[in-house]
């Protein structure tokens, strides 16, 4: 008997109601519960369980000015102040890359703890300006009547976020944890009575030991990650009425963004000189073939690094070339939830947003109201999601390939939709009470209170994004690309024929044609099928075993995202009928259809990106985005 999901934890066994010692035919569990006599007995106890404290301010004034008549200003300002978080009681810790790290010679790179290690520094200059402007002049240019300016610029900042997915806030905490564990000696003297508590042990103490994660990933949060995200919006519309309640409207609406949460810095990657070193990066350093390369390098071993990561180590089989040469080698990967650490806080993202935006708006009259809304945009970025790792899981990219050039990590967003129409309309029928036709008799009860109303959203595409599962060299975050090969399209001349629903083998279908690719030893692909949407010629891996042998590893150039190759677009049409009868004075009975998805459209998701898989080009799973037609009828009796 045992419960493994408290602390203190004790089991009980037959052997202390047993006749003798070691005796599982006599003795019964319960009757040692019962008697207070376990078996075996745990605890888990920490010394200190984390409180992280943070705190935000914010200030802001405003003021409308009117120059003149026709022109009104609006200005503001806001003043934000977010400090990182910190624990109550000043017990955590942080990765320091300029402190000693005694255990690995000194190199720099060591823990620190309080009061010296933060969360990251507090910025001070969140200064939000908002300005705006509105000018209606009564005459344009001599002859244009009925338009309106405005414009607006403004600065705002994002409160900081932490992705503590998925290891929280324990690798910054200095606790220490301890579980005791105490058994039988002889599977029959219980450990101890319940009566007379648990055994003594000693408890954790808070670690202050710079060197505790040698030869471990670890997390960091860098001083400068406490500066928040920032936007910067800029927009400028024109507005005319075309008619009597007949309003256009076109302007640009642009966002820019930076210091966006983001996975990209890699602290302690290899650095790319070292990647003409190919397959040798791999030796330890204590194999003969390791000497020449190391003695050409000027590199020595240290006896530190034999001692952390050789065969005797307590994280052997590390003692690599490429552990040695990383930046700080006395710890493995630094930061990056790819590496089970958290990325906190990192803020090296930016973003741009730029749309044309139109609207024609028809207010209510003659029984009809009409909206109808354009957007042309484009949004690049390298931070697609406030959690990265969430962008991870839909570009299989969960670092970058080169994080010393970290703009080459900005592309098309995998959320891009350049196009999107909206059109949304209610129109009453002309007939029955108060109406044009049909006002009075049997007749009005009959034609009148009919309406119409719908919604149609008609939108591009999305991206599709590249896998990244190609070889990458060691002691880097596997994040290299495929390469493209110039001059091939990327699709095959019978796109258009593609299959999907044979291409997806998940599917049940009598007869799979999967429209992957296979490797070849040179690195190029050939098709599994000739039912193929992509051209499998067009791509090529980078670094097939036979050439990184004799020219090591090198960037694949294809792009994360491939903005002229997108999903299916999106159609969606939503009706409604309404049919309201007075039968007297406030007694009324009103009757809805609602028709979602009209015509039972089948809008799929983004494609699958991975060049080896069987589904490769196909929309992943076969699912549909929208949902399927569903008629819903309501009754309603008001009175």
């Amino acid at each position: 008997m045992s419960n493994g999901n408290t602390s203190p934890n004790y089991g009980f066994q037959s052997f202390q109601t047993a006749y003798t010692p070691n005796d599982s035919s006599t003795g019964d569990p319960f009757a040692s519960f019962l008697l207070g006599l376990p078996n075996n007995e745990q605890v888990s106890i920490t010394s200190h369980n984390p409180r992280l404290n943070s705190n935000y301010f914010a200030a802001y004034v405003q003021d409308d000015y009117k120059v003149r008549r026709d022109l009104t200003l609006n200005l503001g300002l806001r003043y934000d102040f977010d400090t990182p978080r910190n624990e109550t009681h000043a017990d955590q810790s942080n990765l320091n890359l300029t402190a000693p790290n005694s255990a690995a010679g000194n190199l720099p790179g060591a823990l620190v703890y309080s009061p010296i290690a933060t969360q990251g520094g507090t910025y001070w200059k969140d200064f939000g300006p908002r300005v705006g402007f509105a000018y209606a002049p009564a005459e344009l240019f001599g002859h244009i009547h009925n338009i309106v300016f405005r414009g607006g610029y403004a600065i705002y900042y994002a409160a900081l976020f932490y992705d503590d997915i998925p290891t929280g806030t324990i690798q910054f905490s200095n606790g220490g944890t301890v579980q005791p564990t105490f058994t039988s000696a002889d599977s029959f003297a219980p450990v101890q009575a319940l009566s007379a508590g648990f055994p003594s042990y000693t408890p954790p103490m808070a670690s202050t030991d710079p060197t505790r994660l040698n030869g471990q990933n670890v997390g960091y949060i860098a001083n400068s990650y406490g500066r928040p995200a920032r936007t910067q919006n800029y927009t400028f519309e024109i507005q005319k009425e075309l008619a009597r309640d007949l309003i256009l409207s076109v302007g640009y609406v642009g966002i820019q963004g930076d210091h966006l949460h983001t996975n990209i810095a890699q602290v302690n990657i290899l650095n790319p000189q070292y990647y003409s070193l190919g397959n040798s990066l791999n030796l330890h350093v204590t194999d003969p073939a390791a000497q020449p390369i190391l003695t050409q390098l000027g590199v020595s071993v240290p006896a530190w690094f034999e001692a952390l990561y050789g065969p005797t180590g307590p994280q052997s089989g590390h003692d690599t070339i490429a552990q040695l040469l990383r930046p700080y080698p006395q710890y493995q990967d630094i930061g990056g939830s790819n590496n089970n650490m958290c990325s906190c806080l990192e803020n090296l993202g930016v973003s741009t947003y730029n749309s044309f935006q139109a609207k024609l708006e028809r207010r209510f009259r003659n029984g009809l109201t009409l909206l109808t809304s354009y957007t042309f945009s484009k949004t690049i970025t390298n931070a697609d999601s406030a959690i990265p790792v969430f962008s991870g899981f839909q570009s299989n990219e969960f670092a970058a390939q080169n994080p010393f050039n970290p703009s080459s990590q900005k592309a098309l967003s995998y959320q891009d939709t350049p196009h999107t129409l909206v059109i949304s309309y209610l129109y009453e029928l002309p007939a029955g009470p108060g109406k044009a036709h049909f006002s009075q008799g049997v007749a009005s009860k009959f034609l009148g209170g009919w309406g119409l109303g719908g919604v149609l959203r008609y939108q591009s595409g999305t991206p599709t994004i590249l896998n990244t599962y190609v070889s990458s060299p060691p002691s880097t975050d596997g994040a290299f690309r495929l390469g493209i090969v110039p001059g091939v399209p990327i699709l095959t001349s019978n796109h258009s024929s593609f299959n999907p629903l044979i291409a997806n083998t998940s599917q049940s279908v009598k007869v799979a044609s999967p429209s992957g690719c296979n490797e070849n030893p040179d690195g190029t692909f050939t098709p599994m099928s000739s039912n193929n949407f992509f051209n499998c010629a067009a791509f090529i891996d980078p670094n097939p075993s036979s050439l990184i042998a004799t020219r090591g590893w090198i960037y694949g150039d294809a792009p994360l995202v491939l903005g002229n190759v997108r999903s299916p677009s999106y159609y969606n049409e939503d009706f409604s009928i309404m049919k309201r009868t007075t039968i007297h004075e406030n007694h009324e009975i009103d009757l809805k259809v609602d028709i979602p998805n009209a015509f039972n459209r089948h809008t799929f998701g983004t494609l699958d990106g991975w060049v080896g898989d069987s589904n490769f080009g196909a929309p992943k799973g076969l699912s549909v985005s929208n949902a399927t037609r569903q008629i819903q009828f309501t009754l309603r009796y008001k009175f």
